[in-house]
């Protein structure tokens, strides 16, 4: 970018961005905030009512805006720093949007309290949020305080003692056998059975299964490789000043979830020998597609229901796949590490929640007890 003025830069992309210091990182380097404009003249006067915003009074509050202006700024710097995905930011900016801010935005950022903090946490309650949305909600209240004491825009820990709501641990669903082997064979004769084989046999989640292309899959070896994601986001556009802006949704192709998500699946004989059928006939550079194009997660859900209902088998989300495989995985004595790098887990443990979900094996395995009886008499 060329600089035109004091801080101000024209972008590639014909806009022009100005940047002004906010503060300092942990280590004491500078940290900068950036607004944007069509014009050097729009930028330039944004930046001199912006900086007064920062300048350090003499009553040591160096920060004179509101939370709210602290939020979006948080978010910002958070999104350019750490390089979040477009999906966490969206999420990011509609807990703040939705819950932070019309609670506690209109106060100022050093005049929190502890009671503010725990009468936040229970009007989340009340409002009739999930225990899992609450604390989703809360973490996130948390981290921005957190990097305000580490600017020493607020002195103490005011969400010190707050505590977060438990989730519940849900019990995860999965198809039986028999329903599995129904559900198979109804695919084997659709065009749009093929996502979902692939999540039986891969554990892919469906954002992976649609940003699948054939290049990614190597029949010879018998390997798929996973390294893309897609899904549908609402994307903000940017706003310096602060408010809603407008949004938009749009398709987003990105990493998938995780560093551990990004792996290499092996294939079964049989699902090498069915995607070579499915190659032979494919159209578009996509394993699954839609119009000769990628076809979104919420088209293969919609496929999905219709395949469930013609198979006779109750509606449940394309999910349920994947906890479908990684159980018939573990069913069938795979061992927990392999299980754990082809489902792309980043930890054990998250792997060992499908141990709870091995219902018809926890059958077969008790019927040996009927074997104490007989060996006794």
């Amino acid at each position: 970018m060329a600089r035109q003025g004091d801080n101000i830069y024209k972008r590639k992309d014909g806009r022009y961005e100005g940047r002004y210091m906010i503060g300092h990182k942990p280590n004491r380097t500078p940290k900068y905030g950036y607004i944007y404009g069509i014009s050097y003249s729009e930028v330039k006067k944004k930046l001199i009512s912006i900086k007064v915003m920062y300048e350090r009074p003499r009553n040591g509050t160096w920060f004179r805006g509101s939370f709210s202006e602290y939020l979006l700024r948080w978010l910002e710097i958070t999104s350019a720093e750490k390089n979040i995905k477009a999906s966490t930011y969206g999420g990011y900016y509609r807990i703040i949007h939705n819950h932070i801010i019309p609670s506690l935005g209109s106060k100022f950022p050093h005049m929190l309290t502890k009671s503010d903090i725990q009468s936040f946490g229970r009007g989340l309650t009340n409002k009739g949020l999930s225990q899992g949305t609450a604390a989703n909600v809360l973490r996130l209240l948390f981290s921005v305080i957190k990097s305000a004491m580490e600017e020493d825009i607020i002195e103490k820990d005011i969400c010190k003692g707050v505590r977060i709501p438990r989730t519940r641990k849900n019990k995860i669903p999965v198809l039986t056998r028999t329903s599995q082997y129904i559900l198979e064979k109804t695919c084997e004769h659709e065009k749009n059975g093929i996502e979902v084989l692939l999540a039986l046999y891969t554990g892919m989640r469906v954002g992976e299964i649609c940003a699948l292309k054939w290049s990614d899959i190597d029949l010879n070896e018998g390997l798929v490789y996973v390294h893309k994601t897609v899904q549908r986001i609402t994307r903000y556009r940017e706003n310096s000043a602060g408010s809603n802006g407008d949004a938009k949704t749009l398709l987003n192709f990105e990493s998938p979830k995780t560093e551990s998500s990004e792996r290499v699946i092996a294939l079964s004989p049989n699902m090498i020998t069915y995607l070579s059928k499915c190659r032979l006939s494919a159209v578009g550079e996509y394993v699954v597609s839609c119009k000769g194009g990628v076809a979104e997660p919420r088209v293969c859900q919609y496929r999905f229901e219709k395949l469930l209902k013609k198979a006779g088998i109750k509606r449940v989300n394309f999910h349920v796949l994947r906890h479908t495989y990684a159980t018939r995985c573990m069913e069938e004595g795979m061992d927990l590490k392999t299980l754990s790098q082809l489902m792309g887990h980043s930890q054990m443990s998250m792997t060992l929640k499908y141990g709870d979900s091995l219902t018809e094996h926890k059958k077969l395995a008790v019927k040996a007890l009927d074997n104490v009886y007989k060996t006794a008499v």
